[in-house]
């Protein structure tokens, strides 16, 4: 099964670029997203898609561990709007960490 969703997906070229962008910057990334199999059809199918830019990947902001493995969620920017979402996201979580600490200091 993984290797038809691989091959269909061309995921060589996914892996390819994120070792590739590793070797080069010591980030590498790819993504499986899921599309509909046709346009008449709710099948839905997993996909491997490559990331040119590994940094426009950006790991959970609570995250401890440096290679990102225990993040719960990651952006990928994928033009302006997510620029500006991730900052407000950002922003949102070190209002949320002040709040917390000072909570935690009375």
């Amino acid at each position: 099964m993984i290797r038809y969703i691989e091959y269909n997906s061309n995921a060589s070229i996914a892996y390819d670029t994120a070792i590739g962008s590793a070797s080069e910057t010591g980030l590498g990334y790819f993504r499986i997203i899921t599309e509909y199999e046709r346009e008449d059809s709710f099948d839905v199918v997993p996909r491997f898609v490559r990331i040119r830019n590994p940094l426009t990947v950006h790991f959970d902001p609570d995250s401890i561990e440096g290679d990102g493995s225990d993040a719960r969620r990651a952006l990928v920017e994928e033009g302006a709007a997510s620029r500006i979402l991730l900052k407000i996201s950002i922003v949102r979580n070190r209002q949320n960490a002040q709040d917390d600490r000072q909570c935690c200091a009375r």
